[in-house]
């Protein structure tokens, strides 16, 4: 199993942030005063170098929303399958009682 295989956003009780991590990328989500917001950054390091990329956007009327697209950037960048951001997105739509 990988760290994509069992990737979930995890909420800080306190702060209210949600993060996402898949080996060296991170996705933070943020409630702002103008909205939901989301930054993904990724480290590596490669010969003594340490490379970063940071991609964020804000504005976002829900967090599912900034989350979606957070996970659409690291689907993008191949920090996450498909199949893992469809996953994600699945344990978010609200459960409905009485089917299997």
């Amino acid at each position: 199993m990988t760290n994509e295989d069992s990737a979930f956003w995890e909420t800080d009780a306190v702060t209210g942030v949600t993060c996402l991590s898949t080996g060296s990328w991170t996705a933070l989500v943020a409630r702002k005063s103008d909205g939901w917001h989301y930054l993904v950054h990724s480290g590596e390091r490669a010969g003594g170098f340490i490379g970063a990329s940071i991609q964020s956007q804000r504005g976002f009327q829900k967090r599912a929303e900034a989350q979606q697209a957070a996970e659409a950037v690291m689907v993008e960048q191949g920090a996450l399958s498909a199949h893992a951001a469809a996953e994600l997105i699945r344990q978010r739509l609200p459960r409905r009682g009485g089917r299997e």
